[in-house]
């Protein structure tokens, strides 16, 4: 039986290869879009989901409300610990930790059998034994325990045969840029799992206190800058929990940012990843919306390949009616018919499976670079198990449709082709499915387009500062503190002298990187009014380098020594905090923080901009100044030569910081990688999008295809008629401008409303208008046009007296 229904279907490969070329390519592109997707989002999806009872495992959050605004941090008090720890019972496990992601800035240095190594790139942790009471870590060697005493540390496994060639390490020791030396007490393996924080080298918590000589890491109520992890005790409800929390800071009044009201929120550790983007809400976070639209769009792409696949094998089930009534005649029962064409159609998904899969792998190394997974990282059980459910549906999809139309016919009706009510519903099953076809067609063409237009927007909306011809370098960490404060600006002098270097500017962030959001508030107002500004260190020269517009009073000048308590406003911090007021009257008041240690006049105003890009909301701002900040120098710079630039400004940062690891980038590439995940999924999405254009075009000609070849007796009458072409062409289209008008009307409202709430993400973001809306359909209208005009064009070549005598 299998031998020989496999005969038959290789024999109708043969005869029909243009439409089984069209169904097998079909579903290799469908299959091989849906692999793609899924091992995408099984990674984005997969983090912290290792962890063991990981559904009791969460992070604290603190969430500060006051005056309309809403600021939510997974930064906490120190102090918290023993509150949580002795008045809540429904907590199995608490623990603190504060995270030193690479590149933070910590010189590391060292030394192995050969020689001293820097790094500055390690991703390190500092926490307490009661860690491991949360999350499981492998321990190769040492003693947890002795995490518990100060300048003790654990190092990776990786990093320690990086480091040293070997991981026996345990009693080695290495240097921090504060001058402090570690031993390493153990040595642990990485996590082969992706979580929203991995790290390299473990340090003891009491570290932080012990090399600042105070115990404000313990008891601290106002130094937000602990991340608490807990562990819900056996049988206890998150709801709960959350609820009874909202009330643990109500009694020792923390100093807020926002207004007069905190509480704590729990964040289970598997939504962290996904669901950390606090400024939106939802299902319409930015995270979660790429996620979705790129999982939408392979399901989608997968259906399209299915509709073409049912298309065909419904045309050709139809040409095969009467072999199948001879063969119901021999004596064969509808169920041995039925596995002969499901052999047929598993044969045909088998081959589309297998080069599925070719291509596949042949697109990973791809998909591993565009969105930067790991080349180890493999399927889970759980998305191959999907993976093969959708397989078999699509498989029992497309033999059932056939079948269907199938079991209908008579073996009477069958033998005299007398088939009228068969070719009557399955061309109502085409127009039904080249209707979806053209919905699928319009909505995809009117994403690509809005999308397209938004990223276009967003690249050339001014950030409000200058990012061109800007070299950045990072700031040293080891170095004579009392001579550098002596002469702060002895580096800058030295690249002042180097040609084509216009202005030399240092500070503790840049544009683009992330600034500390403190509570802030016109002198003499109470505590419960501060509002959250982000404050800017930056020396005298920072805002005019990069070309911030003055809108009242000046910049920081070295002619006003009172400047080292002066403060520059952004436009929006000044209508934070005097809504009234116009700027000219701003000028001279004074600010304060929560503390009120720290009182600072306002000599100037400027205008908004894009830290964080244009697709951000502008960043309420403070500049202050500090001559002697050094996180990053920004040099701007005219030269043609840019490796001569460079050359000459490491060789100078290397003679005056020598122990340093220099690092620079360019600006405006820093930008370009702040978005880069955005950027890849909109390239992953614009790719699926052709994909998804180019199956519907396909679909739409086969249906039409197979469409005039059931109406070529009519067709060919009409002709012989006197009908022209051009009449015939209105015949033939007519039925799929209806199609067309049906496709706009159920598909344009449901995606116009989509997109403007994607939109809404966006601090700057377009206006769709009809224009938008009208040039997909235009578009989609002239392409099926063309379509037909095409095909008409070949089906009326043929002689209709050949067709009528055949007929």
């Amino acid at each position: 039986m299998f031998k020989y229904a496999l005969k038959l279907n290789i024999r109708q490969l043969s005869r029909h290869k243009a439409l089984m070329g069209i169904q097998v390519a079909g579903l290799v592109v469908g299959f091989t879009t849906l692999l793609l997707a899924a091992y995408y989002l099984s990674y984005e999806t997969g983090f912290d989901k290792f962890h063991k009872e990981g559904d009791r495992l969460y992070r604290l959050l603190l969430v500060e409300e006051g005056d309309g605004a809403v600021v939510t941090s997974p930064n906490l008090y120190p102090a918290l610990e023993t509150v949580l720890e002795e008045e809540y019972p429904q907590l199995e496990s608490v623990a603190k930790v504060m995270y030193s992601p690479g590149g933070g800035g910590i010189l590391t240095s060292f030394t192995n059998d050969e020689r001293q190594v820097l790094r500055d790139d390690i991703n390190a942790i500092s926490l307490a034994p009661d860690f491991f009471d949360i999350f499981s870590l492998p321990i190769r060697q040492g003693d947890i325990s002795r995490l518990s005493e100060p300048f003790t540390a654990m190092i990776s496994s990786t990093l320690a045969q990086e480091i040293y060639g070997h991981t026996d390490v345990v009693g080695k020791e290495f240097t921090d840029d504060d001058g402090h030396s570690y031993q390493i007490v153990g040595v642990f393996d990485p996590w082969e799992k992706q979580s929203h924080f991995s790290f390299e080298l473990i340090k003891s918590y009491e570290s932080i206190g012990a090399r600042h000589g105070v115990d404000f890491h313990q008891n601290s109520w106002s130094w937000a800058r602990m991340k608490f992890y807990i562990k819900l005790a056996a049988g206890v409800k998150e709801e709960k929990v959350s609820e009874a929390l909202k009330t643990a800071l109500s009694k020792f009044n923390p100093i807020t940012s926002v207004g007069d009201s905190q509480y704590i929120q729990i964040q289970n550790v598997k939504d962290i990843y996904l669901y950390s983007d606090f400024n939106n809400n939802g299902w319409l976070q930015k995270a979660n919306s790429r996620l979705l639209a790129v999982a939408v769009v392979a399901v989608i792409i997968l259906i399209v390949s299915w509709v073409n696949a049912i298309n065909i094998s419904v045309a050709l089930a139809l040409e095969k009616i009467r072999a199948q009534g001879i063969q119901k005649t021999l004596g064969l029962s509808s169920t041995q018919l039925f596995l002969q064409r499901a052999i047929g159609h598993l044969f045909i998904h088998t081959i589309a499976v297998l080069m599925a899969l070719t291509c596949f792998q042949l697109l990973k190394p791809w998909l591993n670079e565009l969105a930067q997974i790991p080349s180890s990282f493999r399927f889970d059980f759980s998305t191959l198990s999907l993976l093969l459910l959708l397989w078999i549906m699509g498989l029992l999809m497309i033999t059932l449709s056939s079948s269907m139309l199938v079991s209908r016919v008579s073996i009477g009706n069958a033998l005299k082709d007398k088939l009228s009510q068969q070719v009557t519903s399955a061309g109502l099953v085409s127009k039904g499915l080249g209707t979806f076809q053209l919905i699928i067609s319009l909505s995809f063409l009117l994403a690509v387009s809005v999308v397209w237009k938004q990223t276009r927007h967003l690249e050339l909306t001014d950030r409000g500062i200058a990012t061109d011809n800007i070299l950045v370098v990072k700031g040293p960490r080891a170095f004579d503190y009392e001579s550098f404060s002596e002469r702060p600006d002895i580096i800058k002098a030295e690249w002042m002298n180097i040609p084509g270097v216009l202005k030399v500017a240092s500070s503790y962030a840049i544009p683009g990187s992330h600034i500390s959001t403190y509570g802030i508030r016109p002198v003499g107002q109470p505590e419960h009014s501060n509002l959250p500004i982000a404050e800017h260190q930056v020396d005298h020269n920072f805002l005019s380098l990069y070309g911030h517009g003055l809108l009242a009073g000046r910049f920081f000048s070295n002619d006003y020594p009172a400047d080292d308590h002066g403060v520059v406003l952004t436009a929006s911090a000044t209508r934070l905090l005097f809504p009234e007021l116009p700027f000219e009257t701003v000028l001279g008041r004074k600010i304060t923080s929560p503390e009120e240690e720290y009182q600072r006049t306002i000599i100037g105003i400027v205008a908004d901009y894009h830290q964080l890009g244009p697709g951000e909301p502008y960043l309420p701002t403070a500049f202050v100044l500090d001559s002697e900040s050094r996180g990053f120098y920004s040099i701007a710079y005219q030269t043609q030569d840019l490796s001569i630039l460079e050359a000459s400004i490491k060789s100078r940062f290397n003679e005056l910081f020598k122990g340093n690891v220099y690092h620079s980038f360019y600006l405006s590439d820093y930008y370009d990688q702040l978005f880069a995940r955005e950027t890849q999924a909109i390239e992953l999405l614009g790719l699926l999008t052709v994909v998804a254009l180019i199956l519907s075009v396909s679909g739409i000609c086969s249906v039409l295809l197979l469409s005039l070849q059931h109406r070529l007796k009519e067709l060919s009458i009409r002709k012989v008629l006197g009908a022209s072409r051009t009449q015939l062409y209105a015949v033939v289209s007519k039925t799929h401008f209806w199609q067309l008008v049906l496709a706009v009307l159920l598909i344009v409202p449901v995606t116009y409303w989509y997109l403007s709430q994607w939109l809404n993400q966006y601090a700057v973001r377009i206006d769709i208008s009809w224009l938008d809306i009208l040039r997909p359909i235009v578009f989609t209208a002239c392409l099926l046009l063309l379509a037909i005009y095409f095909t008409i064009s070949k089906t009326l070549s043929a002689n209709p007296s050949e067709v009528l005598n055949k007929e």
